[in-house]
């Protein structure tokens, strides 16, 4: 693996202050409900900088993308060579899900995602012993070298543009921490589906959010709608879950220009949003960066390069991550939007200020 020595996106306060303070695996949703727009570019940034927090990390990434470039991409020498040395990478990516159903797809995934009953009766079948906390929304990944058991970190379900083929709700929607959602510049349809992508989970939030006060007593059809927010924030209260954290990825097109008109037009969109549901949206910009570059040579987003030349790479003029500040800046956001710790309008002013 790589020691990625010339990065640090964040001081050692800065990760101490955003550590998840429990045991419990930090799910994160991609999604964006059309293919072509960044969606696992996004992924895979946010997989790459949560893992140069420079803390020991087990992280998994779940897709069952149809053209099955998880599959190409996450080779045995990429994720042991691309990701510093303190993290565990591993990828779970289904093979020909275009010819699966979403059962399929979905025991494909659980053969290897441990969780609740399936984590009970894997314990159980090893005659080991289970913490009531390690059932609390936590995740394991099963090694099948000698059957043993690694608790996830990180969990990053990258949904497949186009096809909603991962049952998230039957696997981990319940237990969602951070939810992320692209579009693409000057792409009318990215928008829209961006946009429904955010409003889809909150509606979710809202059925699981009745389930949980009818379980607990409450007659849900007389709570009036503009009290139900405020009902939902206690059921998460009483269920010590934290709110889900939304991130609203800008992708600047291929040319790396930016539409102000287009980008304000989203930001008017996601106010509307937040008042519906009473929610945060984090708006951040993606800026240009030779993402297929990288990788058809099978290296990270955050490969410098100098690190490109010791594993034998010739990169030409690719603007590379320690060239970039504006990159860093993004990853940088992106790690603290996804983990409750980003407060900045800056990108929002950004468009409002031209």
């Amino acid at each position: 693996m790589t020691n990625n020595k010339s990065i640090k996106l964040l001081t050692k306060k800065e990760v101490d202050d955003l550590e998840v303070k429990n045991d419990s695996t930090t799910t994160i949703v991609v999604q964006s409900g059309k293919g072509g727009v960044g969606k696992s570019v996004v992924a895979l940034c946010a997989a790459s900088a949560i893992a140069h927090t420079k803390q020991k990390l087990n992280i998994t990434h779940v897709t069952a993308d149809v053209n099955e470039g998880a599959m190409r991409l996450f080779t045995e020498e990429y994720c042991n060579t691309q990701f510093p040395n303190s993290t565990n990478f591993t990828s779970i990516a289904v093979q020909d899900a275009s010819k699966k159903t979403t059962t399929k797809i979905n025991s494909d995934i659980k053969r290897n995602l441990l969780a609740d009953e399936r984590l009970v009766e894997h314990f159980k079948k090893n005659n080991k012993k289970l913490d009531d906390n390690d059932l609390n929304n936590t995740f394991y990944l099963k090694r099948t070298e000698n059957d043993v058991e690694t608790k996830i970190d990180y969990l990053i379900y990258d949904i497949a543009g186009g096809v909603n083929q991962i049952d998230t709700d039957d696997i981990a929607k319940d237990s969602t921490n951070a939810f992320i959602t692209v579009e693409l510049a000057n792409d009318l349809d990215s928008k829209i589906n961006a946009l429904k992508a955010i409003r889809d989970m909150e509606n979710v939030n809202v059925e699981l959010t009745k389930r949980f006060l009818t379980k607990h007593g409450y007659d849900v059809s007389k709570i009036p709608l503009e009290g139900f927010n405020k009902a939902k924030k206690e059921a998460m209260r009483v269920a010590k879950k934290k709110k889900i954290t939304y991130t609203y990825v800008y992708s600047k097109n291929f040319q790396g220009t930016l539409n102000i008109r287009d980008a304000r037009k989203t930001v008017s969109e996601l106010k509307k949003l937040e008042d519906e549901f009473d929610i945060k949206i984090n708006f951040l910009i993606l800026p240009f960066v030779q993402f297929n570059e990288l990788k058809k040579r099978g290296l990270s987003y955050l490969t410098t390069r100098e690190e490109a030349k010791e594993q034998g790479h010739s990169i030409g003029r690719i603007k590379t991550v320690e060239k970039h500040p504006e990159f860093q800046e993004f990853l940088t956001d992106l790690i603290k939007s996804v983990l409750g710790g980003y407060t900045s309008n800056k990108y929002e002013l950004l468009v409002k200020g031209r």
